[in-house]
């Protein structure tokens, strides 16, 4: 019980481990209720501070709890008699990652799957890391979103709008496409950054590990790249360059450096 009140507290503090992570994640995709560990979710949950500045749908979000754990009603009289509580809980716990994953995992999920897309946003200014539901994970840059259907392990295809790092969990039978405005980059299992913003002129796919194809949005092949190489696509004259480039430089940004 100690322990899962300890990673129930660290995932809500978003201090939790890798482990602490998934099996919190793995709760929730549990198609029968653990009611030890939704007690101690509604305990954790009541415990945090509330900052009313923050628009976070919290009722609608532990309604969602209830439904997806199919909690007996004895609890859920005991949950509406508590909104007042519930209402003041503090948004600057919950990091965007966390607030995405959560929603995405008690709404959205609640959803037809086949039509439903996620989506993790990444403020101004800040950097959000984040692990897709196959295992591949990456970073999101500043004023980056990232988009995945919520049938996302038969189906690896992601909405990049804005620049992201990705290293991706290696499949021989699905094939992980990130889709940007312009461009389709499709992989089995590598390492590579690209930068798509809807503002600039050129779309960039820089690859560190492994092999890449990119394709236009119509799926016409464009280019092959190993290690160390970039393509380049201008929008404005529908122009395109492959050339050899310092991958690491091009995605030291995930770490907060800029290298010139």
């Amino acid at each position: 019980m100690e322990s899962l009140k300890k990673t129930i507290d660290h995932f809500f503090r978003n201090t939790c481990s890798r482990h602490e992570y998934f099996s919190v994640y793995h709760e929730f995709e549990k198609d029968e209720t653990n009611h030890t560990f939704l007690k101690e979710l509604e305990n954790q949950w009541s415990e945090i501070k509330l900052d009313d500045s923050f628009d976070f749908r919290k009722p609608l979000v532990w309604e969602k709890i209830i439904e997806r754990t199919n909690f007996n009603k004895t609890v859920q009289v005991k949950q509406k008699n508590s909104w007042g509580n519930l209402q003041r809980i503090a948004a600057v716990l919950f990091l965007p990652l966390l607030l995405s994953s959560l929603f995405y995992f008690l709404v959205i999920k609640s959803e037809n799957e086949s039509n439903v897309w996620a989506k993790i946003n990444c403020p101004p200014g800040t950097r959000t890391e984040f692990q897709l539901p196959d295992g591949s994970r990456g970073v999101l840059n500043s004023g980056s979103t990232l988009e995945y259907a919520t049938n996302f392990k038969n189906n690896r295809i992601v909405h990049l709008s804005g620049e992201a790092y990705f290293e991706v969990v290696k499949s021989e039978k699905r094939t992980f496409s990130v889709q940007t405005e312009r461009l389709k980059v499709e992989v089995l299992g590598t390492r590579f950054s690209v930068m798509a913003y809807k503002d600039q002129s050129n779309e960039e796919v820089t690859l560190k590990s492994g092999k890449v194809k990119v394709l236009s949005i119509n799926d016409k092949p464009l280019s092959l790249l190993s290690p160390n190489q970039q393509f380049i696509l201008n929008k404005d004259q529908n122009h395109f360059v492959k050339k050899k480039v310092d991958a690491e430089a091009f995605i030291s940004w995930i770490d907060g450096k800029l290298v010139i």
